[in-house]
């Protein structure tokens, strides 16, 4: 009878655990203006941007290894906590125009938006067993607060600093 309870247990703690790794894996942050909304996959470690106008999806620069939250500056780049990197990241907003000649300021027919989002950097980098998970902007665009779960810390980045090369000027508080 103990065994069977026990094995009963562990089915149950195994059914808790997919469960909850089904909760991890997929979308992830969100973040909206007028014109559309920036979204995070984690499950296939994409950043992608919601034309609300066309409804067309296109996929922003950088290379992710687990893209959790994101927030946009007033100057309308986007930054990208990347939880399994352990760093941020900045989708720099271009000022080029679009050169797809449809009037929009969406992408080009390859599905990469042009002439709009076309540089990812590192804005700052904590270590793999930092968890970047929460971004956010501060109203005047000069620091970005990150939090870092696994640490228990919340960092602020420089973001005048901040432009690639992954130093950033952060500081830790926890």
């Amino acid at each position: 009878m103990a065994r069977m309870r026990r094995a009963l247990r562990l089915l149950a703690l195994a059914a808790w655990c997919l469960a909850c790794r089904a909760s991890v894996n997929g979308l992830k942050g969100i973040a909206c203006t007028p014109h559309g909304c920036v979204f995070t996959n984690d499950k296939s470690q994409e950043v992608c941007w919601y034309d609300l106008a066309s409804g067309d999806v296109y996929r922003l620069p950088g290379e992710y290894e687990g893209p959790h939250q994101v927030s946009m500056s007033p100057a309308g780049d986007i930054l990208v906590a990347d939880w399994l990197a352990g760093r941020v990241v900045r989708i720099i907003k271009s000022t080029a125009p679009d050169d797809d000649d449809d009037g929009d300021d969406g992408g080009d027919d390859d599905g990469a938006v042009s002439g709009w989002y076309d540089e990812a950097v590192v804005a700052a980098s904590f270590g793999d067993d930092a968890g970047a998970d929460g971004v956010v902007v501060s109203g005047d665009g000069r620091t970005a607060y990150v939090t870092l779960d696994t640490l228990g810390a919340l960092a602020a980045v420089d973001l005048s600093t901040a432009r690639g090369g992954g130093g950033g000027g952060a500081r830790f508080a926890r």
